[in-house]
């Protein structure tokens, strides 16, 4: 794993870098997973038509929490707590590090971009959460912290982050699982 010190994550997505983007693991009730602050609301945001929250929502009800991928927006759903009032786990950063990585070779990834998980909402401190991450993590990815500043300011308001479109997500878009890439593999 590389340090690139800071930067804007969609300046690196726009020039062709892969993403991580952190979540939780809690699903609400309308079956959407809350995204609602970080780097996840800033996903939710830009890509309001592809009903994210809602895709992510579903995956994480059936297959269980784990890392998701969407190779077609080239975005790493990255595990880091378990309930989105928590802080971060270093357990379960860890595991989704591992995941991630299965799945970036299996997809033949070359660069990916990584925001300080855990240490923004997650309350860790980097050089912990660094530790944990360069024994898994090889130089495909690219560790930054990051300096995007929200545009939105009503994070906590409970805004719907269900997309008013009716569109549905077509299937280059849909998320994969760390599981559907184990079932990939084989035994």
């Amino acid at each position: 794993m590389k340090d690139i010190g800071k930067a804007k994550i969609w300046e690196l997505h726009d020039e062709g870098n892969w993403i991580v983007i952190p979540i939780n693991g809690y699903v609400r009730r309308d079956g959407l997973l809350t995204m609602g602050a970080g780097l996840a609301r800033a996903l939710v945001d830009k890509y309001p038509e592809l009903n994210i929250a809602e895709e992510l929502g579903l995956g994480i009800g059936s297959q269980g929490l784990q890392v998701f991928v969407n190779p077609s927006l080239r975005v790493f759903a990255f595990p880091t707590k378990y309930h989105w009032q928590d802080d971060a786990d270093i357990s379960l950063i860890k595991e989704s590090a591992q995941q991630m990585a299965i799945i970036a070779t299996h997809l033949e990834v070359e660069t990916v971009a990584l925001p300080q998980v855990g240490c923004g909402n997650g309350k860790l401190k980097w050089e912990e959460v660094r530790k944990v991450l360069e024994p898994i993590l090889d130089d495909r990815f690219y560790a930054f912290e990051r300096t995007y500043t929200p545009s939105n300011k009503n994070w906590a308001s409970g805004v719907n982050q269900k997309s008013k479109s009716k569109k549905k997500v077509a299937k280059p878009t849909t998320t994969i699982s760390a599981k559907d890439f184990e079932e990939l593999a084989g035994p």
